[in-house]
C-alpha cells in the first residue's frame, strides 16, 4: 500500500509538471518554439534535479508518516497484548487461589474424617470395655436373678409349709 501511493504521488507530480508544461504550449505555440529552442540540455537536467527533489521529499515525507502510523499501531498492539497477558494472569491467579482454597478446604476435610475416626474406634473400644464389664454384671445379675428366684421359691415353699404346719396344728 505505501509502495502505491508512492508511486501514485510520484505520478501525480510528473503529470502536473506535464501539464503545466503543456499548457505554456497551448496558449502560445510561438513561445514554446522559442522556449524549446532555449531549453538547453543543462536547464533540462536541472527540471530533472528538481522533479527528482520533489519526489524525494515526498516519499521521505511518506515514510515518516508511515513510520509514525506503524509506531502508533504497534504501540497499541503491544499495549492490547499487556492488557491480554494481565487478564489471562489473573485468571490464571484466581484459578490457583481456588484450588489452593479447595486443596487446603480437603485436607481440612481428612483432618476432621481422622478425628472421627479415632473418636468412634476409641468409643468402640469404651463400649466393647462397658460391654465386658457389663457382660460380667450381667452374668452375676443373671445368677443373681436365679438366686433370688431360687430364694423366692424358697420362700413361698417356707410358707406353704408353715400354712401346712398350721393347718395340722
Amino acid at each position: 500500500m505505501v509502495a502505491t501511493e508512492i508511486f501514485l504521488i510520484a505520478a501525480g507530480v510528473i503529470c502536473f509538471v506535464v501539464s503545466v508544461v503543456m499548457s505554456f504550449g497551448d496558449d502560445k505555440e510561438n513561445v514554446e518554439s522559442s522556449a524549446k529552442a532555449e531549453l538547453t540540455q543543462a536547464q533540462l537536467d536541472m527540471v530533472k534535479h528538481q522533479v527528482d527533489e520533489v519526489i524525494k521529499q515526498q516519499i521521505s515525507g511518506l515514510s515518516e508518516k508511515t513510520e509514525a502510523a506503524l509506531d502508533k499501531i504497534s504501540n497499541t498492539k503491544i499495549l492490547e497484548m499487556n492488557e491480554y497477558a494481565e487478564s489471562v494472569l489473573g485468571e490464571i491467579n484466581r484459578n490457583h487461589n481456588e484450588a489452593v482454597f479447595l486443596y487446603d478446604m480437603l485436607n481440612e476435610k481428612s483432618k476432621e474424617v481422622k478425628t472421627t475416626v479415632k473418636d468412634v474406634n476409641y468409643a468402640k473400644k469404651q463400649v466393647e470395655q462397658i460391654s465386658g464389664r457389663t457382660s460380667d454384671m450381667s452374668d452375676n445379675a443373671v445368677l443373681s436373678e436365679e438366686h433370688e428366684q431360687v430364694m423366692g421359691k424358697n420362700r413361698h415353699m417356707n410358707r406353704r409349709l408353715s400354712l401346712v404346719k398350721i393347718q395340722r396344728i
